[in-house]
């Protein structure tokens, strides 16, 4: 994630680093309020960079959510009522049109409510979770349909105010595990999976890298 300042912000296995890039120097990013999250972060593997409109940078790790607000952290886990997240092992982060930011993780799909500021679970109308595989990719495209990786293939998901309107799987791609997908300029979906590179056209034909 590169901020208003140009720097550059890199998650590690091990930690947060920031490249300056006027000054071609990496540092270790140190957050000096707290020795809990300041040793949760250096033994923490961070998977997702994200910030929101207000400047929050939030960061997916091995071991639970963390949003830096203006200097200071707060942190997120797994929940064990309704609400929380559906598991500590978060893979992606991504924001759509209406500032719903939603979390991949080896439990589901989870997305934060801008409104209440609540972390909701992602459900179907009957009440289950949307899935079972593990999630691991995130995107939202130009129409505002979240397309959702995960270790059995990848989904196109539309949502309406608070509910699931439909839940698509995108079958040339079934069985395949989805590390990475995002869109272009000409609302194509790119995607990297266990067999390549894929391409889903705006007319919904696969195109493959081999």
């Amino acid at each position: 994630y590169e901020d208003s300042l140009g720097n550059l912000w890199i998650g590690t296995n091990s930690g947060l680093y920031i490249l300056d890039q006027t000054r071609k120097s990496v540092r270790e990013f140190h957050y000096g309020y707290d020795m809990k999250f300041a040793t949760l972060l250096r033994n923490n593997r961070i998977n997702s960079i994200l910030a929101d409109s207000t400047g929050t940078m939030w960061l997916a790790t091995q071991f639970g959510l963390y949003a830096l607000r203006n200097g200071r952290m707060t942190s997120y886990f797994k929940g064990n009522d309704a609400d929380g997240l559906l598991s500590d092992e978060i893979n992606a982060l991504t924001i759509d049109m209406h500032g719903r930011i939603w979390i991949g993780s080896t439990g589901g799909v989870n997305y934060i409510d801008p409104k209440s500021g609540k972390i909701v679970a992602l459900e179907l109308n009957n009440g289950k979770k949307v899935f079972n595989e593990q999630v691991l990719s995130l995107t939202c495209d130009q129409v505002g349909r979240l397309l959702i990786g995960t270790r059995a293939g990848l989904n196109v998901l539309s949502f309406g105010e608070d509910a699931v309107i439909s839940l698509e799987p995108i079958l040339s791609l079934d069985n395949e595990m989805i590390t990475s997908v995002m869109t272009d300029d000409k609302r194509r979906v790119w995607v990297s999976s266990s067999r390549g590179i894929s391409m889903l056209s705006v007319e919904g034909v696969v195109r493959s890298f081999d």
